[in-house]
């Protein structure tokens, strides 16, 4: 049996199971380190990392593992002298990578070089683009081979919309959480003398409240009536229909992150502005796909602005779909788990 194993992300979980179960015809099982929320008992829930890898323990010599992202110290330490690592494949990203750029004390020293050993004992590892595989043997000084292998764009359902012609809207961020850098957007925005602009913040999942209140109170000093927050969760049908409705994406984060919203925008052929030093940017200029730099907007002239909304970036449409989709991707995750599962 094949076990993914994630963390407690709903919106990351459940999409990818029912991807996997569409691209392996293998026996599956989808365990998550968090709070039962899974009513019909399709996934394994395990309230502590003690009892996740007992339950890693129990299970036979013929079963094979797959980590969508280890961000828990605790379960690093208990997995790096393991044997179950022989038959275990690594997804890294987000947080996992992002840790051990710096790493100061002696507790955090310890937990970097248990995952280290980690990393350098499974079958294989992955990253989900290049940029991060570098980042990869970097931090975590590891001279083994990093391979690359995105998740695709799941189940997104493209509405075409077409919203009065005499607004645009723009998508700010893609959380509450302050890896965002929502006051540097919120500066750039509000430089753009445009009345007739909406602006979307999701703050809806990812951050502190108190965070949250301070965001849209600095937005609403700066950006008046222009600003919707969104602080209430919304279903993935509402989520795509927002995608579909905004007419681009403005993201501020230093690091790789939001990539659901980044394939959306790139598939509609939307404008997608990022910081040119991220992986993300980095590896998507790479193949070809034509991104912004976050750091030019505020210098926009409002007839360039309203031309980007106007016009539809092809190339990306047909790079994301030879790219990123799951037809693009099914049969190299599909090699993979098979590989895993030999």
């Amino acid at each position: 049996m094949l076990v993914h194993i994630f963390s407690d992300t709903p919106h990351h979980y459940q999409p990818m199971m029912a991807f996997y179960e569409r691209c392996f015809d293998g026996e599956q099982a989808i365990w998550v380190l968090g709070s039962a929320k899974d009513k019909a008992g399709k996934i394994l829930f395990f309230s502590t990392e003690q009892m996740l890898f007992a339950a890693l323990q129990r299970q036979s010599k013929k079963s094979r593992f797959i980590f969508h992202g280890l961000f828990s110290p605790v379960l690093i330490r208990k997995l790096a002298l393991s044997r179950l690592l022989s038959r275990s494949i690594c997804v890294l990203w987000g947080a996992e990578i992002y840790r051990n750029e710096k790493v100061s004390g002696i507790k955090n020293q310890l937990n970097w070089f248990a995952h280290r050993l980690l990393l350098n004992r499974v079958k294989r590892v992955f990253t989900l683009n290049s940029g991060d595989a570098d980042l990869v043997k970097r931090y975590m000084r590891m001279t083994r081979k990093v391979d690359v292998l995105p998740y695709p764009l799941i189940d997104f359902n493209l509405t075409k919309i077409k919203p009065p012609c005499d607004r645009i809207k723009i998508l700010m961020g893609n959380s509450a959480d302050p890896a965002n850098n929502h006051k540097q957007l919120i500066d750039q925005l509000a430089h753009v003398n445009l009345p007739n602009i909406d602006i979307y913040a999701p703050l809806n999942y990812g951050g502190a409240l108190e965070y949250v209140e301070e965001i849209k109170h600095y937005a609403q000093e700066k950006l008046k009536a222009r600003f919707y927050p969104i602080t209430k969760l919304m279903t993935k049908e509402e989520y795509d229909r927002l995608l579909c409705e905004v007419d681009m994406s403005l993201f501020a984060h230093h690091r790789q992150q939001g990539l659901y919203v980044v394939y959306a925008m790139l598939l509609q052929g939307k404008p997608m502005y990022l910081n040119t030093y991220t992986s993300t940017y980095h590896t998507l200029t790479q193949l070809g796909f034509r991104l912004f730099d976050i750091e030019t907007f505020s210098t926009l002239s409002v007839d360039t602005i309203v031309e980007q909304k106007k016009r539809v970036i092809e190339d990306n449409v047909q790079l994301m779909r030879e790219s990123f989709t799951e037809s693009a991707l099914a049969p190299k995750w599909d090699a993979a788990l098979k590989e895993l599962m030999q």
